[in-house]
């Protein structure tokens, strides 16, 4: 799912792989439910930052979810930028210098805008990693842990990221330490 996310007159809108604009609503639950779960598992610390600042409205599911996302967008996204998508394929997001009037004076700020991408590993990103280690196969995985191989191979490329690494070697080399 590639997506281009910018701001018009206060209100976030994406612009979606077929070329449509939408604003973004609290009734886009698919779009919300999938960036909630990307922003919580890479952006933990602007996650639980946004999830505290909005904590007045989370008996709100609906609303509480399209609430942070929706301040993480805006944080992060500002314009139509033709060269890169805001989010790619591979599910990462490609941050913006936004012009933001409460520059210097937001508490959120360093930690929603621009946030630091969460290192941690989850649960099974370290069961995935400790096979990889173990010479096991994407397809050996996957088949191990009821999960599609695609599945396994977005988990590969999260622990990457995470561990600022590229091949397995080094995963293997990190591991060791």
């Amino acid at each position: 799912m590639e997506v281009e996310f910018f701001t018009y007159e206060d209100e976030v809108w994406y612009r979606n792989e077929k070329g449509e604009n939408r604003q973004l609503t609290e009734n886009d639950t698919d779009v919300i439910k999938h960036l909630i779960t990307i922003i919580k598992d890479q952006y933990t610390d602007a996650y639980d930052a946004l999830a505290k600042h909005f904590e007045r409205i989370n008996y709100n599911v609906k609303m509480f979810q399209f609430r942070i996302v929706s301040r993480f967008i805006k944080c992060n996204f500002g314009n139509i930028d033709v060269s890169k998508v805001d989010l790619d394929d591979n599910q990462t997001f490609n941050f913006e210098k936004v012009a933001c009037p409460l520059r210097g004076e937001c508490q959120l700020e360093g930690i929603v805008c621009g946030p630091k991408f969460n290192s941690k590993l989850s649960h099974r990103e370290s069961e995935i990693a400790r096979y990889l280690c173990n010479g096991r196969t994407k397809e050996q995985i996957a088949d191990s842990l009821f999960i599609s191989q695609n599945t396994v191979h977005n988990h590969i490329r999260n622990i990457y990221q995470k561990l600022g690494i590229h091949s397995i070697v080094e995963l293997i080399k990190t591991y060791k330490q």
